[in-house]
C-alpha cells in the first residue's frame, strides 16, 4: 500500500494477480470470479462471427436488433412461413366448433401454445434451413451471453450511454476491499469507458474528490490519468 499525491490510500495493482471480487447474486449471498479472465476470448469468438456481439447496447436493445424476432425466427413467424392455420369455427346448427381439413392426413400438424391448430407445408429442405438457422442463433445468443457476464460488466453491466459520470463511495479501511474495488474500476476503464465519449469522476470520502470539473473526452491520456486518479 502506499499513498497518493492527494492524500487518499491507493494500492498496486498487478494484471496477473488473482481476484475473488464479489458481486450480489442473491439476498444475502455472493459468489466470486477472477476479474483477470479476458473477455476477448479468441477460442470463444470467431473473425466469422458478427462485430454485434461484443457492442456496447443494452440487452433490451440488443434483442431488438438482433434478436429472434429481428431474425424472424420467433416461433410464431417460423409458423407463418412454413405453414398456415386450419381454419375453425363455431357452428351454431351443429353447436359446435368445425374444423377444416385439408388432403386429409397428407399433411402434419402442429399446434400452438394458445392452442391453434397449423397446417405444415413446405419441404424437409426448408425446415432443414430454419433448423440450421436457429442452431447459428443459439450459438450467438450464447457467444452474447458470454461476454456480457465476463470482466467488469459483470459487476457493473453494460455501459451504453455516450457521456457517464462514476461516483465513487468506499467508505472502508478494509485494504483488500479497496484493492478489489480499485482493480474492478482499472479494468471498468479499460474495457468499457474506451468505448464512450465522454467521463469524469468523482470519489466520495472525507473530501468529496471530482477527477475534472466537467465530464472529459476519452482519449488514451485521459483513461491512463483516471486510472492514476
Amino acid at each position: 500500500m502506499m499513498t497518493s499525491k492527494n492524500g487518499r490510500a491507493s494500492f498496486s495493482a498487478s494484471p496477473s494477480a488473482l481476484l475473488a471480487v464479489p458481486y450480489s447474486h442473491t439476498n444475502g449471498e455472493t459468489r466470486n470470479f477472477d476479474l483477470t479472465t479476458s473477455s476477448q476470448d479468441t477460442t470463444i469468438y470467431t473473425a466469422a462471427d458478427p462485430s454485434y456481439i461484443l457492442s456496447q447496447l443494452k440487452s433490451s436493445e440488443w434483442l431488438q436488433r438482433y434478436g429472434l424476432k429481428a431474425q424472424k425466427l420467433t416461433f410464431d413467424q417460423i409458423l407463418q412461413q412454413i405453414g398456415f392455420k386450419r381454419v375453425e369455427s363455431f357452428n351454431a346448427p351443429l353447436g359446435k366448433t368445425v374444423g377444416a381439413k385439408y388432403a386429409g392426413n397428407i399433411y402434419h400438424e402442429i399446434q400452438h401454445d394458445n392452442g391453434d391448430r397449423y397446417v405444415l407445408t413446405c419441404r424437409p429442405e426448408k425446415l432443414g434451413e430454419y433448423r440450421s438457422r436457429l442452431i447459428r442463433m443459439l450459438n450467438l445468443l450464447r457467444k452474447r451471453l458470454t461476454f456480457i457476464t465476463s470482466g467488469s460488466r459483470r459487476i457493473f453491466g453494460i455501459i451504453g450511454e455516450p457521456s457517464v459520470c462514476f461516483v465513487c463511495d468506499c467508505k472502508t479501511t478494509d485494504h483488500r476491499i479497496l484493492n478489489q474495488v480499485q482493480l474492478a474500476l482499472i479494468t471498468l476503464f479499460k474495457e468499457q469507458v474506451t468505448k464512450i465519449k465522454r467521463f469524469n469522476i468523482i470519489w466520495v470520502s472525507n473530501d468529496n474528490e471530482q477527477f475534472q470539473q466537467l465530464p472529459i473526452d476519452v482519449t488514451t491520456t485521459t483513461v491512463d490519468q483516471a486510472v492514476s486518479f
